[in-house]
């Protein structure tokens, strides 16, 4: 049995509901779609979100190729990460404990001495999903990506403000015209200002609306490993 992901029910299916209780083959071993993640699931790492989830022991049916590290049978061939529901009150510091103390007596038992000085370190699911690599990768995109807005930015303005500079040559003619003809300075600068705010928010209704047109655009476009799980 197998259970699907939300991103990959939708892609691969077409978010078809009867596709539950259907059969599929995965290296031509055949699985039961048992249900669908529910959609903002990803697992433990956001950066290799799978499309399906099966059972541990099927694994070697999955992929042959690790039968020959016994993977079910070889104790210290570290491979699954493991996810539980904290009681309420008690911090990860505190579970670490519990763990390392069961962590302990099992290698006492069962005489493994290399196991035994190993330490468990319990990390909240949060702090988890993304590793520190990819977390120092993401941050320093991000800088990245903020400086070239920012230049743009810079660029939209300097543009505007010339556009605005140019246009405020043309209309010399005009004001002085309303001046001539009794119009105050309160009511010349009120009208260029309330016509300077109509451009103004007209742009930024027409931004907000690319900007949402855009996001949509690129997530039909983009690559599996940059939609959202």
């Amino acid at each position: 049995m197998i259970v699907l992901s939300n991103a990959y029910w939708k892609r691969r299916f077409g978010g078809n509901p009867s596709v539950v209780g259907s059969s599929v083959r995965i290296n031509t071993q055949p699985f039961t779609i048992v249900g669908v993640a529910p959609a903002g699931f990803h697992g433990v790492d956001l950066q290799d979100v799978p499309d399906v989830w099966i059972p541990a022991q099927m694994v070697l049916q999955v992929s042959p190729n690790l039968a020959q590290f016994k993977p079910l049978e070889r104790r210290g061939f570290t491979w699954l990460e493991a996810i539980a529901r904290m009681k309420d009150g008690m911090t990860p510091e505190q579970a670490a404990a519990q763990l390392n103390t069961i962590h302990a007596r099992v290698a006492r038992e069962l005489k493994l001495e290399g196991q035994a000085k190993s330490r468990i370190t319990a990390i909240p699911l949060a702090a988890n999903t993304i590793t520190s690599e990819g977390r120092q990768d993401i941050r320093r995109t991000s800088w990245i990506l903020m400086g070239v807005a920012g230049l743009v930015l810079l660029v939209a303005c300097a543009v505007a403000a010339g556009l605005l500079l140019v246009r405020g040559e043309q209309r010399q003619r005009e004001v002085a015209v309303r001046f001539a003809i009794g119009a105050t300075r309160g009511r010349v600068i009120r009208q260029l200002l309330i016509e300077s705010l109509l451009i103004s928010g007209a742009a930024a209704v027409l931004s907000v609306m690319l900007a949402v047109w855009g996001a949509d655009i690129f997530a039909a476009v983009a690559p599996d490993t940059f939609r959202s799980p």
